[in-house]
């Protein structure tokens, strides 16, 4: 049975009728597949950041296509998502403000550039600092938070592929 094919049982399936598995075992395999992704996230995290690094150049260029700011919002997306289930809420919310900026202001500003390549370096702070402290973190959102008001509003539909 093929990915596409296959449909994902419901908790409820999961915990009732004849084929049940114990509420603890589901547990139990949410911490372990928890407990992956925190051990690969920082490679993880390299590898797709230098991703993003690698499309910014073409992601600014005039008339660049849709497709590719697709493929940067799902790099960021997936970020996102696997920053949160590894624990790291920097991670995460560098790259919800880096969404934000993708989603509501005008990708044809010419700062549009600068304000991308700002969140990108705080994920490469965390790369090769660690996670900042809670002052650090809330200065580091607040200079992000001023980089996407600055631009004009365009609100786009992004979603992730």
């Amino acid at each position: 049975m093929s990915n596409s094919n296959r449909r994902r049982r419901p908790l409820l399936e999961k915990v009732s009728g004849p084929n049940a598995v114990p509420v603890t075992m589901l547990v139990e395999r949410g911490e372990a597949a928890s407990r992956r992704v925190q051990e690969k996230f920082d490679d993880f995290l390299k590898h797709r950041v230098g991703e993003l690094e690698r499309m910014l150049g073409a992601l600014t260029k005039k008339d660049a296509p849709e497709a590719l700011w697709k493929s940067f919002y799902t790099v960021v997306h997936d970020i996102r998502g696997s920053g949160a289930l590894a624990g790291h809420l920097s991670v995460n919310s560098f790259c919800l403000s880096l969404e934000r900026l993708l989603q509501e202001r005008d990708p044809a500003d010419p700062r549009m550039g600068a304000a991308i390549a700002s969140h990108i370096n705080a994920l490469n702070l965390v790369i090769s600092e660690g996670a900042p402290d809670k002052t650090s973190q809330a200065v580091l959102m607040a200079e992000l938070s001023r980089a996407v008001d600055c631009l004009p509003i365009r609100l786009r539909e992004l979603r992730a592929v």
